[in-house]
Formats: C-alpha cells, sequence, structure tokens
C-alpha cells in the first residue's frame, strides 16, 4: 500500500494536510477522524476464501463500533505502551 504524506509545520506543531492510500484488490484500510468516526475499506469478497488482513480489518472495525472494546484496547495500549520511564 502506497502512502503519499504531505506534512506541513503549523508553530512547533506538524500537522498532515493531506494523504493519499493507495490500496490494492485485497487490501484492507481503516482512517481514523479526529472527530471520532471512522472509515473503512474492505475488498468486497466472493467465494469462501476471505484473506486474514480482510478478517482482521472488518473485527476491528467491529470494535470501533463498540464502546466497550475501545475502551479496553485503550486501556491495554495505556498500559503496554504508555508507562513511565524507569519503570
Amino acid at each position: 500500500m502506497a502512502q503519499k504524506n504531505n506534512t506541513k509545520k503549523e508553530g512547533n506543531k506538524q500537522c498532515m494536510s493531506s494523504s493519499t492510500l493507495t490500496l490494492t484488490k485485497w487490501d484492507a484500510a481503516i482512517v481514523l477522524k479526529k472527530d471520532g468516526s471512522f472509515e473503512a475499506s474492505l475488498p468486497q469478497i466472493q467465494g469462501e476464501y476471505i484473506p486474514e488482513n480482510v478478517v482482521l480489518g472488518a473485527a476491528i472495525a467491529f470494535a470501533l463500533r463498540n464502546e466497550n472494546l475501545c475502551t479496553l484496547i485503550r486501556e491495554n495500549f495505556e498500559r503496554e505502551c504508555c508507562t513511565k520511564k524507569g519503570e
């Protein structure tokens, strides 16, 4: 998946002005919006074969619609990834 990322500096912050994602036939993508909404792009599946990335993308999109799951994901992330230095 190719990504074009345009960034600009705004004071001390670096802001992304726009991005272009290039998805191929079997790619799945989820875009998390600043307003809390999201957009998902999943390939249309015909037949019994469903690629693992599509299953995972659908599962994540489903989880994003469940407030309890989002809370658990955030809490786990904070516990695992946002620990204070020196701990």
